[in-house]
């Protein structure tokens, strides 16, 4: 599955190695392999295997009249292969799947023998095929799939009393004794010991009557504990002796169902219950002979599978109904058909969200690991580091399930007849889940397989932890499940959570639409509830159990509530359904998960077990996945720029701020990587891959996210990314954190590293499954996860928002240093407000392009400059003002360069064009050796106004360069002064710029690409007499009471006369350059007193809003500086003509579409929106109100009656 937006917030916001689709396990999609080569593949045939045959469609003439056979369309409480429907489905797959064969084999030209044959838990078969041959397949009639086998990997002495079974061995519990009889367990795994003591046949007795597989042939390898023996590593029908050469299988086996041995003595947990062996692993196990074996223990008609085997972090549902086909579906059929699957959670903890697939799969029990009590109680309930953790796709239902002890357990021996191993893993805490999933089965051999799940859920005790100090957090739901398994409280649960027939396969794992919260299981889990949400559950009596009371309780953490719909209930077969309805009221809570619980008090004395269910909710700022990017990615043709980021479906940002990490430079390769010749395994032979490794800096307190990622023009490379902590320098299968092995070349891993000390050592591996390999670009950065210094990225947007408002995040991006084909890396951290951040967004930006963006230099400030080989900054500009005497360019740097000045009298504007050819008439040039670099200019060749400033890399490599433009001296006293301000040719954007203490103020009203108006605000001490001033630009934002600012660029006006002044800005990565002329001067007078008004002003009790008003005795102009119901700055004009009448009503206030600061010039567009109304007393303005709706795609009102007063000082009357 692609990374959704939240399922990235989820990931990032834990630490969570983010991956491409297939993660860890090989899907079969995702290999590639040499198109003459011949490997395993497996095809499925479109018709449902027999578990999961409901009847064709009324009407399909093409299909004979069969009758269901799947326990959800029958009622039976499981599956019978050899019941008359059965057996007459299973004839005609077998039909329909040799005269496919024979056609295949036509169009192939050469003869097809499958190595398995599917029909029970899956329809088809495996074939040995060349890549063409399988695609050949894929088209054919009657094939739903074609898909490349791969590979998963294998994953007691006092662990049954640790879970309590011997209160059921003895009776205690449920007043007859019961050790599993009656239960059948099927065990896939390496093989067995047949010979152990553990499997001696004795005095139990088979439940079917026969034996299956190889003894059926040999008798004498079985007994009536020991019933059937399949080795399908061998071949397709499995009649070997399944010989266990590893001791896994026969240690797991033991762990379930073995019988008593020993002086300890050891025993499993449900030591009377029957056993099949289905050997389908050497090494490591192909999915195609898993598949083969789940078939067969569904044929079989087994009560439980053990499963210890897995490899991956896939979501389950990916490939339900689709391609390619792989176990996790195959045990969907088996729990259809009525049988339990105790699967282990993995083994690559303790890092979050590593529960394997097919685990991770709701149909499935994920078993966790933990201890008990072998060295000592306080020891014990201890989480075992290695046990896989959630929280993991789908992310709607917890995962592991439960836990089981795992760590040191003792168990039968692969040799001889009462040897013992001991070994950790959740391998061994998996079956101990097995054998208590059969020992709770034998006390009523009619329970279903919902039953037996959900009274282990119900009845586990949450008393792991996370480690033996007392002072540690206990496990959370996404750590232990629902907890210890406690089997004798099993036995005597009083309810049950059936999940309806289909609803497994109608479900699926996206956040908002899956619907995999609502599936009816004894855990409860939303990995996207957007401010409150809804979860509900059915609970059913048990056999015998009708009439039970219980009491309704629910809880969660701080700062959020679980509210049941009702408060108490009296269990019944017709079932209750309760409401939980869950909010959360503390915004910091949002995007984290938030773990509760709901306890099941029983109020009737009849001794049965109080309840409960573990809760995981996930706060997400989204209510729809596609309301945010999962990565902003911008393609840039220059070192700046900036990029308009639409979001919407988000929570309510009240007070919102939207902070910019700094960016990081990506460590850029292309390498040429050679095919592995061992594809399968990436780690046999590092030294064929391509690896390095990579620090993580030294920080204690900082978050580091690392991202790494491949593209290449041929399929198929693969990547892995670990850290080193053996400290050798090379990639271990044991020491990785994140693989991306999708079908293609796009490979993405991206995790968290919390700092420490000392920097930390990572590892990167970049693997060619197959292709050419070549030109394989490698990128990889580190990224400070803090707020930058809003130089090189800067975010503005809204002030506030409601929920799932839509609106525009602006992105402004400066790096000088970026160079062609380079990448930055940063984030952008959405908050509701300040410090509260809710979603992180990934920002990758790629350059591609050689040609420095234009700017403006201001007067003693150097600005880097990146020059590729050959490459001049031909736009690069600084305006003299007509006072200065002496000014001096120069470049400062290494490598070659040579400097080039031109003045250039009349530019056009506000687009910067190139500069003068260097060989025309009055460029000046400094082109000594290196790259430091002088020119000055003064007396009669210095000109005012534009000169270009032009630094050419004559050498063979890049370089960096500072270019700085100093006035060095200057004449007459020359001031940028005070006053109102519009752009001759370009009217409808102007300045209003007053004195504001000892700083100026500047009030820039203008509009956005969208031609939608808005305005920008400068400040910056008061200017010199040099001629030049120099100011930061901020962008305002209004939160409804109170406005912020951000710093969005920089403003540098350089004046030509006291009444006229340049305009140059470097705005949000862009820079344009314009002629301002002073707008009317002029008093208007009230009682004969002149009236000083023009200027900015103000009411202190709205403070972030306010007016610039132009006042003259035949012209008042108002511009009103407001917000738009987003809080994004917004003006509204009134004007009106004709002698001036301090009196008069109202003027109309008009918004204008206008044209961006780059844009070619066109009258605004006025459209009336409401009116301006001023006051004054005696001679004096005091009042403005305004009464505005905006218009034209701008949303929101603006009513208010200001008493104002002036921001700093006024114009003045001449």
């Amino acid at each position: 599955m692609r990374a959704s937006p939240l399922m990235l917030a989820i990931a990032l916001g834990l630490g969570l190695p983010l991956a491409t689709p297939d993660a860890s396990a090989r899907s079969t999609a995702a290999t590639q392999a040499k198109v003459s080569a011949q490997s395993s593949w497996i095809v499925v045939f479109e018709e449902a295997p027999a578990a999961s045959f409901r009847g064709f469609k009324p009407g399909d003439t093409r299909r004979p009249k069969l009758a269901a056979t799947s326990p959800q369309a029958t009622g039976a409480s499981k599956y019978d292969a050899r019941s008359a429907a059965a057996r007459d489905y299973v004839d005609y797959l077998a039909d329909l799947r040799e005269a496919r064969l024979a056609d295949f084999s036509a169009r192939l030209g050469r003869q097809l023998e499958p190595t398995y044959t599917y029909a029970h838990a899956t329809n088809g078969v495996a074939l040995s095929l060349t890549q063409a041959e399988a695609d050949e397949l894929r088209s054919q009639p009657g094939v739903a799939s074609v898909s490349r086998d791969f590979e998963r990997r294998l994953m007691t002495s006092h662990g049954p009393q640790w879970i309590n079974a011997d209160e059921i061995w003895s009776g205690a519990v449920t007043g007859n004794a019961h050790r599993g009889e009656g239960v059948v367990v099927g065990v896939i795994d390496s093989g067995i010991n047949r010979s152990h003591v553990a499997f001696a046949g004795g005095s139990h007795t088979n439940p079917l009557g026969g034996f299956r597989g190889y003894c059926i042939s040999t008798p004498a390898a079985c007994n009536n504990k020991l019933i059937g023996l399949y080795d399908f590593t061998a071949s397709n029908n499995g009649l070997s002796d399944p010989i266990d050469e590893d001791g896994h299988g026969t240690h797991v086996a033991a762990t379930a169902v073995g019988n008593s041995f020993g002086a300890a003595p050891y025993s499993g947990v449900a030591p009377r219950a029957n056993l099949i062996v289905y050997r389908a692993c050497v090494d490591t196990c192909p999915v195609s002979a898993t598949i083969r074996a789940i078939d067969q223990a569904v044929a079989d008609g087994v009560d439980v599978v053990n499963y210890s085997i897995g490899g991956g972090i896939e979501d389950p549902w990916t490939y339900v109904g689709a391609a390619p086909y792989d176990d996790a579906e195959a045990f969907l059929a088996l729990r259809e058909a009525g049988i339990i699957a105790a699967v282990a959670a993995g083994n690559d903890g303790p890092d979050a969200g590593t529960v394997s697939n097919p685990g991770n799969s709701p149909w499935t029990f994920g078993v966790a690991a933990a201890s008990h009590d072998r060295n000592g109680v306080q020891n014990a309930d201890v989480l075992a580091g290695f046990s896989g953790r959630g929280p993991v796709v789908p992310f709607s239902v917890i995962k592991p399930d439960i836990t089981a002890p795992g760590v040191s357990i003792i168990s039968a021996g692969r040799t001889g007849t009462t040897s013992i191993a001991q070994l950790s893993g959740t391998s061994m805490a998996t079956p101990h889940v097995a054998g208590a999933a059969a020992l709770v089965k034998s006390t009523n051999l009619a329970l279903t397989a919902d039953q037996v799940m959900s009274s282990l859920h119900l009845t586990a005790r949450p008393s792991i932890k996370t480690g033996p100090q007392a002072q540690l957090p206990p496990a959370t739901p996404h750590q232990q499940g629902s907890g210890m398994v406690d089997v004798a409280k099993a036995a005597r649960a009083g309810l049950y959570l059936e999940v309806p027939a289909g609803a497994f396969r109608n479900a699926r794992a996206s956040i908002f639409t899956g619907g995999a919260e609502n599936l009816n299981l004894p855990t409860m889990a939303h990995g996207g509830c957007f401010v409150d949400c809804v979860l509900t559950r059915t609970f059913k009596a048990m056999p015998g159990a009708a009439g039970t009371t219980y009491s309704v309780q629910a809880s969660l953490s701080a700062g959020a509530t679980i509210t049941p719909s009702v408060a108490n209930f009296a269990a019944s077969d017709a079932g209750t359904a309760i409401n939980f309805n869950i909010t959360v009221q503390d915004s910091s809570l949002v995007g984290e998960w938030v773990y509760g619980e709901v306890l099941l008090t029983n109020t009737s004395g009849n001794g049965r077990p109080n309840l409960r269910l573990p809760v995981a909710v996930y706060f997400s700022p989204l209510s729809d996945e596609s309301g945010a990017p999962a990565e902003i990615v911008i393609n840039a043709a220059h070192e700046r720029g900036f990029a308009d980021v639409d979001l919407h479906s988000l929570l309510p940002l009240p007070n919102a701020r939207f902070v910019a990490t700094d960016l990081v430079a990506a460590n850029v390769q292309v390498r040429n990587i050679p095919v592995d010749p061992t594809n399968d395994d990436a780690f046999d032979n590092v030294a064929q891959n391509f690896s390095e490794t990579f620090s993580v800096p030294a920080g204690s307190g900082q978050v580091f996210q690392v991202r790494v990622s491949t593209t290449a023009p041929q399929p198929d490379i693969d990547l892995y990314v670990g850290r080193d902590n053996n400290a050798n320098g090379l990639p271990d299968e044991n020491e990785l954190l994140c693989a991306s092995q999708s079908a293609d070349s796009d490979e993405t891993c991206s995790f968290e590293v919390f700092g420490a000390g000392a920097a930390q050592q990572f590892w990167v591996m970049v693997q060619n499954w197959s292709g050419s390999g070549n030109n394989v670009r490698i990128s990889r950065a580190v990224v400070p996860k803090s707020a930058g210094a809003g130089e090189e990225l800067v975010a503005t947007g809204p002030g506030n928002t409601g929920t799932n408002d839509g609106f525009t995040v602006r992105l402004g991006y400066d790096d000088p240093t970026m160079g062609n084909g380079q990448e930055r890396h940063g984030y952008l951290a959405i908050q509701s407000q300040p410090g509260d951040t809710i979603l992180e967004i990934p920002v990758r930006i790629q350059r591609n392009g050689t040609a420095p963006s234009p700017y403006a230099l201001s007067d003693g400030q150097p600005r880097a400059v990146t020059l590729a080989a050959g490459v001049a900054h031909e736009t690069l500009v600084f305006d003299v003002p007509a006072n200065a005497t002496s000014v001096t360019f120069q470049t400062q740097g290494s490598g070659s360069v040579s400097l080039y000045a031109a003045h250039v009298p009349n530019p056009t504007g506000p687009v910067i064009q190139p500069a003068p050819a260097r060989g025309a008439p009055g460029v000046l040039s400094s082109t000594g050796a290196g790259a430091n670099q002088t020119i000055t200019v003064s007396g009669g060749n210095l000109q005012p106004g534009r000169w270009y400033v032009t630094p050419v890399n004559t050498g063979g490599d890049s370089t960096l360069v500072d270019v700085t433009a100093s006035i060095n001296t200057s004449g007459a006293a020359l001031k940028v002064k005070g006053g109102s301000y519009y752009a001759p040719g370009r009217g409808g954007h102007g300045i209003f710029m007053y004195p504001a203490g000892a700083e100026q103020a500047v009030l820039w009203y203008t509009y956005f690409q969208d031609g939608t108006p808005t305005w920008y605000y400068m400040q910056a001490p008061q200017p010199g007499n040099d001629g030049t001033w120099t100011t930061p630009i901020f962008r305002a934002a209004w939160n409804g009471n109170a406005n912020h600012l951000v710093e969005v660029g920089e403003a540098v006006m350089s004046a030509t006369t006291d009444s006229k002044f340049s305009f140059a800005y470097n705005l949000d990565g862009f820079t344009g350059v314009e002629s301002m002329d002073a707008f009317l001067v002029g008093c208007p007078t009230i009682g004969g007193l002149p009236v000083d008004a023009s200027g900015n002003w103000f009411d202190p009790a709205r403070a972030g809003s306010g007016y610039s008003v132009q006042l003259h005795p035949n012209y008042e102009f108002f511009a009103a500086f407001i917000y738009d119901d987003l809080g994004v700055p917004r003006f509204l004009a009134a004007e009106r003509g004709g002698a001036f009448n301090a009196g008069a009503g109202t003027i109309q206030l008009d918004q204008l579409l206008g044209f961006p600061p780059l844009g070619a010039h066109a009258a605004p567009v006025r459209s009336p929106v409401g009116t301006l109304g001023r006051q004054f007393t005696a001679n004096a303005l005091t009042g403005i109100t305004v009464n505005a709706t905006f218009g034209n795609s701008v949303s929101g009102t603006w009513n208010v009656n200001d008493t104002v007063v002036p921001l700093g000082g006024t114009q003045g009357c001449p």
